[in-house]
């Protein structure tokens, strides 16, 4: 999963879809392109790029198999950031121009309020999910892709539409469908503005046809802050849940029915403190660890391991 602290940011990047190891094989996370201009390929050797833009918040980037930019996009950027248009998120196409029609999107622009999920492998259109954590832009939206517009650039066809009014934990995450080809997409509600306790999950089916609501599912401790993150191992079977009142747990996932189940608590919430604001959560590729990313200050961010083959998996905490 890819993770990264940006550079004078306290926030990470969240993007492509999931895993590297899970990934649709038409297409590749390899590619980033998040915080100051900064375009990285992670192939062997590493390669560098700039973009002209300047991201403070969540990214989120799609490449080919072939590691060849697609689009990639943010829930805001650090011109907006602090200006009436901090919601207002964007598409931009792999010439790094503004994506046709790929302006305005909702989102609040926080930790990992965007993503992006193929619509169909048989297609070149793609799902954009757009966390609304807190007013005017409460629920959770979606922006749909086709590539094939605009001479190959393409273009948003679809943008802004509501799929749930829940209020929305800036937490989104997606992972492969059992069957290879489909795909469950997992988030949080946050009770906002009342901020009353809660541990439901939202689980949505998508598959070539559409997004499928499934049944809401109440499984661990009760969480109320909006910030953390959802993360799956590499086979899609296991998932941590972090958020930054210290919360961290693990999960069974059923990737052919999107169950739920058996919460293990490595860390419990506080409700008074001191916070140790755990904003992202990734696994090793061989699924032995859990790695946690704390972040403390603009200046100040720490990541720790935890060994879930581990006796006592919360006592193997170590720095990293």
């Amino acid at each position: 999963m890819k993770r990264a602290i940006f550079v004078n940011s306290i926030l990470c990047l969240t993007t492509l879809l999931l895993n590297w190891g899970t990934a649709l094989a038409q297409y590749s996370n390899k590619v980033w392109c998040f915080g100051d201009s900064a375009g990285v390929i992670f192939t062997n050797p590493v390669s560098y790029f700039t973009i002209n833009e300047s991201y403070l918040t969540a990214s989120v980037t799609i490449a080919d198999a072939q590691d060849s930019l697609l689009f990639y996009g943010s829930s805001t950027n650090a011109v907006a950031y602090n200006s009436s248009l901090k919601k207002r998120g964007k598409l931009i196409s792999r010439n790094h121009q503004m994506m046709m029609n790929g302006d305005s999107l909702i989102c609040l622009g926080w930790y990992h309020d965007i993503l992006i999920v193929p619509k169909s492998v048989l297609d070149s259109t793609f799902y954009i999910f757009l966390a609304g954590v807190s007013g005017p832009y409460f629920g959770l939206y979606y922006c749909i892709v086709d590539l094939k517009l605009n001479n190959g650039l393409g273009a948003v066809t679809q943008k802004n539409v509501m799929l749930d009014p829940v209020s929305t934990k800036d937490a989104l995450m997606a992972v492969k469908h059992g069957n290879g080809k489909d795909w469950w997409l997992v988030t949080r509600k946050w009770d906002y503005p009342n901020l009353a306790f809660d541990n439901a999950f939202y689980v949505y089916l998508i598959d070539s046809t559409g997004i499928y609501p499934q049944t809401v599912q109440t499984e661990g401790a009760l969480r109320q802050t909006n910030g953390g993150d959802i993360a799956f191992n590499y086979d899609g079977t296991m998932m941590a849940v972090c958020d930054i009142r210290n919360l961290i747990e693990l999960y069974d996932f059923d990737r052919c029915t999107g169950i739920i189940s058996s919460p293990l608590n490595i860390e419990l919430p506080s409700t008074t403190g001191p916070f140790k604001y755990y904003a992202s959560a990734c696994f090793s590729p061989n699924n032995r660890f859990l790695y946690i990313l704390s972040i403390l200050a603009i200046d100040e961010a720490y990541i720790y391991q935890y060994d879930l083959q581990a006796t006592n998996i919360a006592t193997s905490k170590k720095l990293r």
